[in-house]
């Protein structure tokens, strides 16, 4: 469990116990008796409402990065045209994920990994197609634009 799941959990923790605790000395006197229907209403949206504020629960906003990339006027054909082609493939503004430290979110069930793999796959396949075929068959193997 990575820390921020672990974070919120006790979160959720902290709130369902302080919760349990205003409802026992607050909502029945202390005594035994069944809670109403209306009561485990009130109590539940009490709850929910918490972890609203708590940002625990609620919509989330994903980035989304809109990428036009054209095609490269440029096949890398090897080290002899390689500063060329570098150089229009620095000019896409996708250097962020062509650095080692654009690293893949752990989270394969995060929106930011979904992000993250859908912008990856299609800058790999743009630098793929940018290169000649003996340049891309050696490359094809790897799975981030990074190790491209």
């Amino acid at each position: 469990m990575d820390p921020i799941e672990e974070e919120r959990r006790k979160a959720e923790e902290d709130v369902m116990k302080a919760k349990g605790e205003q409802h026992s000395s607050a909502g029945n006197g202390g005594d035994d008796s069944p809670i109403t229907k209306g009561e485990l209403t009130n109590e539940m949206k009490s709850m929910i409402q918490g972890l609203l504020e708590m940002d625990l629960i609620g919509p989330r906003e994903v980035r989304e990065l809109k990428l036009k990339l054209i095609p490269n006027d440029v096949k890398l054909e090897g080290s002899k045209n390689y500063l060329s082609w570098s150089r229009r493939v620095q000019m896409k503004g996708i250097e962020h994920y062509l650095r080692e430290d654009c690293v893949e979110p752990a989270n394969k069930l995060s929106p930011e990994w979904r992000v993250w793999h859908t912008t990856n796959s299609t800058i790999v396949a743009w630098l793929l197609a940018s290169m000649s075929p003996s340049v891309s068959k050696v490359v094809e193997a790897m799975h981030t634009a990074a190790q491209i």
